[in-house]
């Protein structure tokens, strides 16, 4: 069997364990994390020495490999309480736009720092002034903190998924206690106004224009997540991962660091996938929580009108797309079918391989609670 694909089923499985493994491990959990080497395993890691036995035994009952790690120095709660803290200080004293996440498997917190200036030029401090200010304010920290300087521009909030919506993308089919359906989509592409900008779908197979309309929208430091009810025609349990083939809705994946997922944007028309490097961060270059999924990879090509996409694992839903970095450029919304230029990459950065690129996920399982939305099954 393919190597690769060994892993991935291993993934799936273990995936649907995590939450379980995560009640046994109570308030002491340190982090949860894929690895590969020398085999498929999920590590879980728990604060101090003292032996949890029903963690153990639960691992035990796995059909794959399931390793309890004792010794970590704080929970993963205890990192989490501390990003907002961490976030204003860190903001007050530098003034740029940055995040926080939980790196679970070194026990610590990680800050990005984003120099919008990354041309000094414009900068209002001498190079690597930001990170010298960064990390003596790292340094007072009772948590210990690693400052990385990113001398991209800040996150873009606009970025990929299923259908081509006005200015956004559409992510998974849903339906509500009511019997009314529609499509996810990310928050923040509610705009203005009291019924929101419009954003109503283009259909694949004759770029024909179908209306839609806001049912709900959350666009806050913790969430960024709204969905569009149709009425036009029927609405079926797929996703799109390109613009002539799509995926069956067959649930929900539960994520953890090391895991792949990836991501389709029908404003870039281009898919691509990236490693899990935190499911405690907080919104790209803003907010104060660690609710959102960090993925970072190469070959990921992010526009202006893929936000609210699907990101997924295999017919899994993972989450709605929310921002990256750097940030590809694109056409002006809104986005009109007849317009034949794709999104350019940005400069300096390669579409396939290349330079490093982060993206920002909204979970789907907290952003269908918010909605009160639930899957369309195929």
């Amino acid at each position: 069997m393919d190597v690769v694909l060994a892993q991935l089923q291993a993934r799936g499985r273990l995936a649907t364990e995590i939450p379980g493994l995560e009640r046994a491990a109570g308030a002491r959990l340190a982090g949860l994390w894929f690895e590969d080497v020398p085999s498929t395993r999920l590590v879980v890691s728990l604060e101090g020495n003292i032996a949890n036995r029903a963690l153990e035994r639960a691992a035990a009952r796995s059909v794959d490999t399931v390793e309890v790690r004792y010794g970590a120095a704080r929970t993963r709660a205890q990192l989490v309480e501390a990003i907002p803290d961490v976030a204003t200080s860190m903001r007050t004293a530098i003034d740029q736009p940055l995040d926080v996440y939980v790196d679970e498997v070194n026990n610590t917190l990680v800050v990005t720092v984003y120099d919008e200036s990354a041309d000094t030029a414009r900068s209002s401090e001498p190079p690597g002034a930001l990170l010298s200010i960064a990390q003596a304010e790292g340094a007072s920290s009772s948590i210990p903190i690693e400052i990385v300087l990113e001398t991209s521009p800040p996150p873009s909030e606009d970025n990929r998924g299923g259908r081509m919506l006005d200015s956004c993308t559409s992510g998974f089919a849903v339906r509500n206690q009511s019997g009314q359906a529609g499509y996810t989509t990310a928050g923040h592409c509610y705009g203005t106004g009291t019924t929101g900008s419009p954003q109503g779908y283009y259909w694949w197979s004759d770029l024909s224009y179908r209306s839609a309309s806001w049912r709900r929208s959350i666009n806050t430091s913790s969430m960024d997540i709204g969905w569009l009810s149709v009425t036009a025609q029927p609405v079926e349990g797929l996703f799109h991962t390109s613009r002539t083939t799509a995926r069956p809705q067959e649930g929900v994946r539960n994520v953890a660091v090391n895991d792949w997922i990836c991501e389709w944007g029908s404003r870039s028309n281009n898919s691509g996938c990236g490693k899990v490097q935190s499911v405690t961060s907080t919104k790209g270059g803003t907010g104060n929580s660690g609710t959102f999924i960090r993925v970072v990879g190469n070959g990921m090509q992010l526009c202006n009108g893929d936000s609210g996409g699907p990101w997924y694992v295999e017919n899994y839903a993972v989450g709605s797309h929310q921002g990256s970095s750097p940030k590809d450029t694109t056409l002006p919304h809104p986005f009109k079918p007849n317009e034949t230029v794709e999104c350019t990459t940005a400069p300096g950065v390669a579409a396939e391989g290349g330079a490093t690129k982060t993206a920002w996920v909204q979970p789907i399982m907290t952003g269908l609670g918010a909605m009160e939305v639930a899957l369309v099954r195929p």
